[in-house]
């Protein structure tokens, strides 16, 4: 009545084939940027084959650094675990993304004097540079501080000076510079210092003066320093009744920096030449009545006796004879008159 009877047997099954993961398109390199942020994408697993003994997913790519600001590498890891993979082995796969280097930074120069005179170049301290690349990572970040270092390029007649400022990438010694250009004017011109001279001299010394040397100084030190001496130019304005001497100094233009000539004078007055000495010639002690009717008065001699030709004073002047008698006798007087 409808009764069987049954035969069983097993056959083992060994598990589907394992899969092989499938990695995505990425790229060949990326910025130092894109890399401190970047996250993997997903890859795919799958052993091709369908229904029941389909192994297949996704996994995650998990992302280890490897770079600095001056580049490396990001190495992207996918791992199909063995609990996806019917407890056999892990199935790995990995790839690399080169990472470039950051990029250099912008040094900002800050502000400056158009100009700078000669005694503020020489004191110039240049004021420091900031930089920076501009990464908004702190991994790629390059920023900073650097001192100015300054170059004179300047002498008392002006010049320029340089600065330089220089920021590291941080990477085998590369660096980037900025620089500046300060032009330099000439130094403060000088002044000239007369030195103690006579209110007046006679004429003959007038005559044979000759100025002492005046000095010039602008009054700074060291590089921007125009100091000197000068020789003072005599000219003379007197004659033997007296006038001035004037004594010039001068610094040239070529000891001012080829700028204008700078001129100092003074006056000294000359005092008339001595008025001459007459010396009377011989005359008789006494003439009668006859002889002085018909006197001539000698000329006489007069000099002042003075050492230069421009002070001389000297000549003959003739006597004029004044009657004062009768024929009883009386006198007569000589006169002799010398111009000064």
């Amino acid at each position: 009545d409808n009764e069987s009877v049954q035969a069983t047997a097993t056959i083992p099954v060994t598990p589907a084939a394992e899969p092989t993961i499938s990695i995505p398109s990425l790229p060949a390199s990326i910025t130092c940027e894109e890399a401190a942020t970047y996250v993997a994408p997903s890859a795919t697993y799958d052993n091709g084959v369908s229904g029941a003994c389909s192994i297949s997913g996704t996994v995650d790519g998990v992302v280890t650094d490897n770079f600095t600001i001056c580049g490396g590498t990001i190495t992207i890891t996918y791992t199909v675990d063995p609990g996806d993979n019917c407890n056999r082995g892990a199935v790995v796969e990995t790839t690399t993304i080169d990472v470039l280097p950051a990029p250099a930074p912008e040094i900002t120069v800050p502000g400056l004097p158009d100009e700078l005179t000669c005694e503020e170049a020489a004191a110039f301290t240049a004021p420091d540079a900031t930089y920076t690349n501009g990464a908004t990572s702190a991994t790629c970040l390059i920023d900073g501080t650097t001192p100015g270092v300054v170059e004179t390029d300047f002498t008392e007649s002006g010049g320029s000076i340089k600065i330089t400022w220089t920021a590291s990438t941080g990477c085998d010694n590369e660096s980037v510079q900025a620089t500046a250009t300060i032009p330099v004017t000439p130094a403060a011109e000088p002044t000239i210092t007369i030195p103690s001279l006579p209110a007046s001299v006679s004429c003959d010394e007038a005559a044979v003066y000759v100025a002492p040397s005046a000095t010039y100084d602008n009054g700074v030190s060291g590089a921007c320093s125009i100091n000197g001496t000068v020789e003072g130019v005599k000219s003379d304005n007197f004659t033997i009744c007296g006038g001035t001497i004037t004594i010039t100094y001068t610094v040239n233009p070529g000891q001012n920096c080829n700028r204008g000539a700078i001129v100092e004078t003074a006056t000294i007055e000359v005092l008339p030449a001595p008025a001459p000495t007459i010396t009377v010639p011989q005359i008789p002690s006494s003439i009668t009545c006859e002889e002085a009717a018909n006197y001539s008065a000698p000329d006489a001699n007069y000099t002042n006796n003075t050492a230069s030709q421009t002070c001389w004073i000297d000549g003959i002047a003739p006597g004029v004879v004044t009657n004062d008698f009768d024929q009883c006798g009386g006198s007569i007087t000589i006169t002799w008159t010398a111009p000064t």
